[in-house]
């Protein structure tokens, strides 16, 4: 059974729930062919920060960008789309985990594999950088070249919880978009109609529960109704209630 937060992550940039100053944004620079080469998502865990980045990388390399709506949107359904937004193998979008891929190495074999071209006729070279803030200060340094000035075909997006760590040199260099937390009367709305997409019939009080405990992370809220279910027994339920529910076990940051 595929988890409900990979089944229902967006592929357009319309599905973003509440980010619609970065959908906008992103959207208008695609279809107007003035796409930035670097990008910073920053926010909260679970608000779309790195499905924004896939959603943008798949706009375009979309196969179909060359008859699609002029709105900058992907197809979504393509090929291209489909690997790009499963995080699945491809040659010129590559999702690179700065947790454990951050040293000094790591950025100067980036920069060098990014002076390839794109695989496809008029397609970019996306790299998206998740959990950006744990670059260490020489691998910032590394690539601080390359972003101040990149080959026309490679686009970076920096995705990060802690802008603060993320230096001063590299914000400079980037567009920044701040995701904002998702309001819990929004997130028992998604889950409501995700709940009837499913056939699962649940009580109000469980999702205003598992929207509290999400605390604004769209992510979070369907981790949580995917254990509601689980607890219940069965996939298809006829009462959730929400003492089933528990809250996700969090750490307070340093």
């Amino acid at each position: 059974m595929i988890a409900l937060a990979r089944k229902y992550r967006p592929r357009r940039f319309a599905d973003l729930l509440v980010q619609d100053h970065v959908a906008a944004a992103l959207k208008g620079a695609v279809a107007k062919g003035r796409v930035g080469h670097g990008y910073l998502l920053t926010g909260p865990r679970g608000v779309g920060k790195t499905t924004a980045a896939r959603i943008l990388a798949m706009a375009l390399n979309c196969e179909r960008r060359d008859v699609a709506s002029p709105t900058g949107e992907p197809c979504g359904e393509c090929p291209t789309c489909d690997r790009i937004w499963s995080g699945g193998a491809n040659l010129d979008v590559v999702e690179i985990d700065a947790a454990s891929n951050r040293s000094v190495d790591d950025a100067r074999e980036l920069r060098e594999r990014a002076m390839y071209a794109s695989s496809q006729e008029g397609g970019y070279k996306v790299y998206i950088v998740d959990e950006a803030h744990m670059l260490t200060r020489e691998a910032w340094n590394a690539l601080l070249k390359i972003l101040e000035e990149p080959p026309s075909h490679v686009k970076f997006i920096f995705a990060t919880t802690e802008i603060r760590k993320v230096p001063v040199t590299v914000l400079s260099r980037c567009q920044r978009f701040d995701l904002r937390r998702v309001d819990a009367d929004v997130l028992v709305k998604h889950l409501q109609g995700i709940a009837g997409t499913e056939k699962i019939s649940v009580e109000p009080e469980a999702l205003a529960l598992i929207a509290r405990a999400a605390e604004g992370s769209v992510r979070d809220s369907l981790s949580l109704f995917d254990q509601g279910i689980a607890r219940a027994g069965e996939a298809h339920v006829d009462d959730l209630h929400a003492p089933h529910v528990q809250p996700i076990e969090r750490h307070q940051q340093p």
